[in-house]
């Protein structure tokens, strides 16, 4: 199986796939232009990886099977479905956690699991409840093999993908401009901003700068991780947003200034949003209706956030700590009308620039989390940061 290192995604080949999608898509037949949209998709998946092609085509089946007309609001074939599709992702996060190379890790993952996974649940689950109507096999297959998230997501929507495959009419010229600015929006985060400036010129300057403060050196450190990630992961979902706007599909929008907001729920409202709106009515909506218990709920949603980013008790932390930011900041809403009297004395203003303040600061050091290689390491960097003065 081939590994999928991050600069894949902005790789010359997956490139001109994009471009060999659009192309196809408007030159095929008006009614078959999502078919052609996912032939596309299985080319660039047989010629990247043939395993990776041959495990999503299996899941698609599954999907298939358990979301099909007459199964609907069946408990059997959904549980069976969701277990078998859950588990497959679960065994290559597994394996992926016990690759070691030289004490890196590798990705060795089928192309677009993660998010593949969770689209294939979120049609299975909707079609038991009854909230979407079992799509057709051909309605299907164009929604999970989408080129432009085929790789790193965003987990767009069944709904969504049916009514702008139902709409299809001519592009507009709107959608053309506003699509090739977010690819170009989208590379120059990914390209200039993340690979040159940020990784190549300012991260050695910031090591060489502080190489004789470790508390700054490690602070820079997990400001480096946070926005390189987030440069990357915007940019990625720019280019997906931007690709499908050129065949006239509104992939969901997944990041919205994260680092603006002043709230830890504001950073998660707007951090990689299709997974934890996805999160938030899978999983935090499912567990509140059977505990009761709302932090229950919190703990059970970002301690799944973490894990599947990586199955790693580095990641199981960092979800937890993210738990506990947001059931602290509930605790305080909740019990402490300080935070209305602080209002009406503080000025607004610089209320809220305090409040960010702690929210960034909260959100960064939890980079320090999920970086390194071990918890002790994750330990040790926090304590460099927070007591190193002492």
């Amino acid at each position: 199986m081939n590994l999928l290192a991050v600069d894949s995604v902005i790789s010359l080949s997956f490139f001109l796939s994009q471009i060999v999608a659009v192309g196809v898509f408007w030159l095929a037949p008006r009614h078959l232009r999502p078919e052609a949209l996912a032939l596309v998709t299985f080319g660039f998946l047989a010629l990247a990886d043939p395993t990776s092609l041959a495990i999503l085509v299996a899941m698609t089946m599954v999907t298939a099977y358990a979301s099909g007309g007459g199964r609907q609001n069946q408990a059997v074939p959904t549980i069976a479905a969701t277990a078998l599709i859950a588990l497959t992702l679960v065994a290559f996060k597994l394996g992926e956690a016990r690759v070691d190379n030289g004490g890196m890790m590798m990705l060795l993952l089928p192309l677009g699991i993660s998010f593949y996974t969770f689209r294939c649940l979120h049609v299975v689950i909707e079609t038991h409840l009854a909230i979407q109507e079992p799509p057709t096999l051909r309605e299907l297959v164009g929604y999970l093999f989408f080129m432009p998230t085929i790789v790193a997501g965003p987990i767009h929507r069944l709904p969504d993908y049916l009514r702008d495959r139902r709409r299809a009419g001519p592009l507009s010229s709107a959608d053309a401009s506003q699509g090739l600015t977010r690819i170009v929006y989208g590379y120059t985060k990914i390209v200039l901003i993340a690979n040159f400036v940020l990784d190549l010129r300012i991260a050695p300057w910031l090591a060489e700068r502080f190489a004789d403060n470790p508390p700054l050196a490690a602070y820079a450190e997990c400001l480096h991780s946070a926005f390189f990630l987030y440069l990357f992961f915007s940019g990625y979902s720019d280019i997906a947003i931007g690709f499908a706007l050129l065949m006239g599909y509104r992939v969901i929008e997944n990041f919205n200034n994260p680092f603006m907001k002043a709230s830890v729920s504001g950073f998660w409202r707007s951090w990689h949003i299709s997974l934890s709106s996805w999160i938030r009515e899978y999983v935090f909506a499912g567990v509140l209706a059977i505990t009761r218990r709302r932090w229950v709920g919190v703990i059970a949603s970002m301690v799944t956030i973490g894990l599947w980013h990586q199955l790693t008790v580095n990641w199981l932390l960092w979800g937890l700590y993210h738990a506990m930011g947001l059931l602290v900041r509930n605790y305080w809403l909740a019990h402490f009308p300080a935070d209305r009297y602080i209002r009406t004395v503080w000025h607004e203003r610089i209320y809220n620039v305090i409040c960010w303040f702690i929210t960034f600061n909260f959100v960064i050091l939890s980079f320090s989390i999920a970086k390194e290689g071990s918890p002790a390491d994750a330990l040790d960097t926090l304590g460099t940061i927070l007591f190193w003065w002492f």
